[in-house]
């Protein structure tokens, strides 16, 4: 599921694979406000993601899933599911036993973060099965100005959607684009000294537990509570594995070097989610 703090969500490829899985595709049919902005389909899977920014609701199809940690809050009764149950952690809300002929069918899976508790129980209730996965053609139009129709095509190659701020501190300006950045990009913001970084990642971020010397706190409205911590250099922050859906692997770091706790925290609520 997608998890907020330690972890949680989100996105795919935008546009289809030639392929499509074996099995049939479920997605919501009403989720109010909220548009397609990513989509994934290969031989084996598929991925959907739904936002308007701060509101994210994936849904997600495999031969395989991971089990989903939280606590029950309710169940829903789905026409081509049947009964799933609906689990809570932290700020991100998900669905357990969604599956089709047992533990060897098919496996579904659904996240939301950012979303009322009702909100996600109507989405889940609307499923249904859908001849194909669209492309996505939603667009935050406000977050990607600026940004080049070469370096967006560079983002969408990379199959994670960016996560985009939209404040900046005075003099900040995306410096650099890095689309071979592990499994997915990197984004550097700077003024010439401090930097701050947002990573992408289709593997996910992962790294040893360390004893931080210092910490801002961060109340996001798409992931809810972190924090972003201070190890050796009390200049530098960063928090891995923000993140992570279990069945699309994905997965979003943040880092920073000489920017105020201030600054910071001012970026990252900021963060929204941008089409392309």
């Amino acid at each position: 599921m997608i998890r907020a703090a330690s972890a949680i969500a989100i996105l795919a490829l935008l546009g289809a694979s030639n392929g499509a899985p074996p099995f049939p595709i479920v997605l919501p049919q009403r989720l109010a406000g909220l548009h397609l902005i990513a989509s994934r389909v290969n031989d084996y899977s598929y991925t959907a993601t739904y936002a308007d920014g701060t509101r994210i609701f994936v849904a997600a199809g495999s031969e395989a899933a991971e089990d989903t940690a939280g606590t029950v809050f309710a169940t829903a009764r789905t026409a081509p599911l049947g009964t799933v149950k609906l689990v809570a952690d932290g700020a991100c809300l998900s669905t357990s036993g969604a599956e089709l002929g047992g533990a060897s069918g098919p496996q579904y899976e659904f996240d939301a973060c950012g979303m009322s508790r009702t909100a996600f129980r109507d989405a889940v209730a609307s499923l249904g099965r859908a001849a194909r996965v669209e492309r996505a053609v939603a667009s935050n139009a406000p977050l990607l100005r600026g940004l080049s129709t070469r370096i967006r095509a560079a983002l969408r190659a990379t199959g994670v959607p960016a996560l985009l701020p939209s404040y900046l501190p005075p003099s900040y300006r995306l410096r650099e684009v890095n689309t071979s950045c592990g499994e997915g990009y990197c984004l550097t913001f700077s003024d010439g000294r401090g930097e701050i970084e947002i990573d992408g990642s289709s593997g996910g971020w992962g790294g040893e537990e360390e004893k931080s010397r210092a910490t801002v706190d961060v109340s996001s409205p798409i992931f809810g509570r972190f924090e972003m911590d201070s190890f050796d250099d009390p200049t530098a922050f960063s928090h891995q594995d923000i993140l992570q859906v279990g069945n699309a692997g994905l997965g979003y770091q943040f880092s920073s070097k000489r920017v105020t706790p201030r600054d910071l925290k001012r970026v990252l609520e900021s963060l929204a989610f941008g089409g392309f």
